[in-house]
């Protein structure tokens, strides 16, 4: 009540003081700027295009130096993104919709689209992205312009151009609390008279923010370490008497050390009036310290007499605290344990975690302009090779390892014809078609056994997963103008998706074949096959230049695969292993007013969109694990609303509000939380979460902001802007645990500069998290014998940027 009354007060703070700045604001004040959209592949003023989309302008993102997708989505409403270093590699979540992070296998609900480059990967979510012009989300389903695997939407990236004119920058920051430096730097302009180049680079530097207190403990006497303190691995009596011996490294550094560095070269040819040739190629290379499991947000008590005994000395993690609050304890592997392992030819493993990451991304669009119409013909290469060495248990003591490398190539191809024929109708045809080739490897310790008495290896499994596939798709939208204000289009898009893979052990502990994992060396060989006929209707009023009024029936599609389980026994096989596509279903409708004579955008978009066949985790008692299954529909119900007015020449301001109903329609058949009782729903070992809310769904966001520009004597402008972010409480976790519920929050960031009047210099302070929230983004059950265990990586604490620049 008092969170509702609190929100309430500063909506209806936020309108009066609106309408008292509408009322006293001169009339010369400044038209607010026009943003563009390429939502239906080709360039639209947001405010005429019928579709649910928020961009965040280059300006926004550089305002707060926001450099990679999970910050810029959090200027976003409804808008979750969160990188990973196993599994698929990160989620992205838009309205409560999104995928399992944990399962390689699983393609992304929500599409990335870089420069006409579409990913299906969460690992994308490690690229910085910098120099752009917009970053845009696209909500609801959108097969028709998009293709596959965007049914809860698309993020899409445009980046910066080549300028007409030569200009440079260079930027310097430096914040204390992570000792984090960053150098950016941007050259652009013409080469020739026909020919244009832009080369922009970004490097940063953190030195961590999240404590480390996991403890050394010695053992130079040559015996072995007794206690359930001090070394439960001899406690609990797998491993044998030497690897006890060692010593227990605990932290090797505090948890947060990033160093990347990102370039982007683009090229753009202009022979003639109607041809453009655009090239971009994007390189990254990320280095970080992994720990995936972040921070624990609450722990299992060791006593509880549910706790099995075998468990007890791994749960016995004595500097943990079990809150959100920067601090955690995760011990390293013994180096002499990390040898060990099978696929460590490299001998890179021991030195402390590590998640590796590299990147090519690269982009041809040519474009072929006449009066009649525009042909494009997009050719897109993207290639990562991912290494993550880490402690998915989360705990002081190392029992749940694994070094996890994923690589992944992939091309494409799309042409399409826009017509602009002086006629009522229109049309765009095009088609595309995709290849990939993916190798996804987990080579893990379980904590149980010691070394391989044969072959002396110290981890207990490795699988490797290979995946190819093959997509093409043709699709077409007809656009009818009625009459000047009523526009009809109509349009469907045809999708033939084919997937080929293997799955086998490389090697497999003895112990543990003999107990029921798959045999060593055997393939399990698996494909799936989807066709898909997506439909999209679009009926738009304009009245005037100012309104734009439109209703939309959209369909959208997620091919199917198969799944990577952590654990492959030999109950596997390629029934069990493969799930099918994912479909959604719904309509929006929407109203976008531009008022004031220009000063004013006020949107307000409503919708209602139904999943079905949501691939979801779930445990099936034959195999002993979890893997990805068709178990599950969902729906989403809600309001979005978005407003930015500019008040004069010097303020603006601007607020978005979202109300999202997203629930679980079906949900039967669903592991049990941890000690759940049969009170609270656990029968046999499930539950049934049907008309339950979906996780990293928050009912109610918002933020509110403004940007004040004020001269300050004849040579240099101040500008000072702020904003304030609200979110609801959220459950992290989906399967109804009820510690994993995220309490409503409000963060705040802000930012004061000055620059020169001939913006050639500009100093800046740049504040995020100011109120030194932190929240989990991203959930995780980490923990070898246990699910209880909370963990997840969170966000920085607050964080005071200094950034200077220089622009010519």
């Amino acid at each position: 009540m008092m969170r509702s009354r609190i929100f309430q007060i500063a909506i209806s703070a936020a309108v009066l003081a609106a309408i008292v700045v509408i009322d006293t604001v001169p009339i010369q004040a400044a038209e607010i700027e026009e943003i563009i959209v390429t939502a239906r592949k080709r360039e639209e003023s947001l405010q005429d295009v019928p579709v649910a989309i928020q961009a965040i302008t280059r300006e926004k993102i550089e305002r707060y130096d926001a450099d990679n997708l999970s910050e810029i989505a959090d200027m976003a409403n409804n808008v979750i993104i969160a990188g990973g270093t196993n599994g698929a590699g990160g989620s992205f979540i838009i309205r409560g919709l999104g995928s399992n992070a944990g399962d390689s296998g699983i393609s992304a609900s929500v599409a990335t689209n870089i420069d006409g480059v579409q990913s299906e990967r969460g690992f994308i979510a490690r690229t910085a992205f910098f120099d752009v012009e917009s970053v845009q989300f696209l909500k609801g389903p959108q097969a028709l312009f998009f293709g596959k695997n965007s049914p809860a939407g698309v993020v899409g990236v445009v980046t910066a151009n080549p300028s007409d004119q030569f200009e440079a920058k260079v930027s310097v920051g430096y914040e204390p609390e992570a000792n984090e430096q960053v150098y950016e730097g941007m050259i652009s302009g013409p080469l020739t008279d026909t020919l244009g180049a832009r080369l922009a680079f970004r490097y940063t530097d953190i030195g961590g923010w999240i404590k480390n207190n996991a403890e050394f403990v010695e053992n130079s006497n040559g015996e072995a370490i007794q206690g359930t303190a001090d070394n439960p691995f001899m406690v609990l009596g797998f491993w044998p008497a030497d690897e006890s011996y060692y010593d227990l490294p605990g932290a090797t550094r505090d948890i947060g050390e990033v160093t990347a560095i990102t370039a982007r070269l683009t090229l753009e040819w202009n022979p003639t009036d109607n041809f453009r040739a655009r090239a971009k190629l994007t390189i990254a290379d990320e280095e970080s310290d992994g720990l995936v499991a972040g921070e624990f947000a609450s722990c299992t008590d060791p006593t509880n007499p549910r706790v099995a005994p075998i468990a007890r000395p791994i749960l016995s993690s004595p500097n943990h605290d079990c809150k959100l609050n920067n601090q955690t304890s995760q011990g390293n592997l013994p180096p002499e344990v990390a040898a060990g392992w099978n696929n460590n030819q490299n001998g890179e493993l021991g030195d402390g975690y590590f998640s590796n990451y590299e990147a090519q991304i690269f982009t041809l669009d040519l474009q072929y302009q006449q009066d009649w119409g525009t042909i494009n013909a997009i050719t897109g290469y993207l290639a990562y090779d991912f290494d993550g060495w880490d402690n998915f248990g989360g705990l002081d003591y190392p029992f749940f390892v694994g070094f996890n490398p994923d690589d992944h190539e992939q091309f494409s191809q799309e042409i399409r014809l826009a017509t602009t024929l002086d006629s009522p109708f229109n049309f765009m045809i095009g088609a595309y078609y995709e290849t990939f080739e993916r190798q996804h490897e987990n080579a893990s310790k379980l904590g149980l056994f010691g070394r391989d008495p044969v072959r002396g290896f110290t981890n207990d499994q490795h699988v490797v997963q290979f995946t190819e596939g093959d997509a093409w798709s043709v699709f077409g939208q007809v656009i009818w103008d009625i009459t000047d204000q009523w526009e009809l289009a109509a349009g469907l898009r045809y999708v033939d998706d084919e997937k080929d893979g293997t799955q086998r052990h490389e090697y497999v502990h003895p112990f543990l074949a003999i107990i029921g994992w798959y045999p060593e060396g055997v393939d399990i060989v698996a494909g799936t096959s989807d066709t898909d006929v997506a439909p999209e209707v679009t009926l738009t009023w304009r009245p005037n230049a100012d309104v734009t009024v439109w209703g939309a029936w959209k369909n959208g599609y997620k091919a199917g695969g198969y799944s990577a389980p952590t654990v492959l026994t030999n109950t596997f096989g390629p029934d069990n292993i493969t799930f099918g596509e994912e479909d959604a279903e719904g309509f929006e409708i929407g109203v976008k007013t531009t008022l004031l004579e220009g000063r004013m955008r006020l949107n307000i978009t409503a919708y209602d969109y139904e999943f079905r066949d949501l691939q979801v985790s779930q445990f099936r008692p034959e195999t002993t694990t979890f893997v990805i299954g068709n178990a599950a529909s969902a729906s989403t119900k809600g309001i979005e609303f978005d407003v930015a007015f500019q008040a004069t020449d010097q303020l603006q301001l601007y607020a978005e509000f979202g109300f999202n109903n997203a629930k679980q329609d079906s949900y039967p058949n669903v592991a049990c939380y941890a000690f759940q009782t049969v009170e609270a729903g656990c029968i046999d070992g499930f539950q049934d979460l049907s008309g339950k809310r979906l996780a990293n769904a928050p009912k109610l966001t918002g933020s509110m902001g403004f940007e004040f520009v004020r001269p300050v004597g004849a040579n240099w402008i101040a500008t000072i802007s702020g904003e304030t972010i609200y979110t609801d409480k959220y459950k992290t976790a989906a399967n109804g645990e009820p510690r994993a519920v995220q309490p409503s929050f409000w963060r705040l960031r802000a930012r004061a500069g000055i620059s020169s009047a001939d913006g050639t210099w500009d100093f800046s302070v740049i504040g995020r998290n100011l109120t030194d929230k932190i929240w989990p983004i991203g959930g995780a059950r980490p923990g070898a014998l246990t699910t209880a265990d909370q963990g997840g990586g969170g966000n920085r604490p607050r964080s005071i940027l200094f950034q200077a620049t220089y622009r010519i």
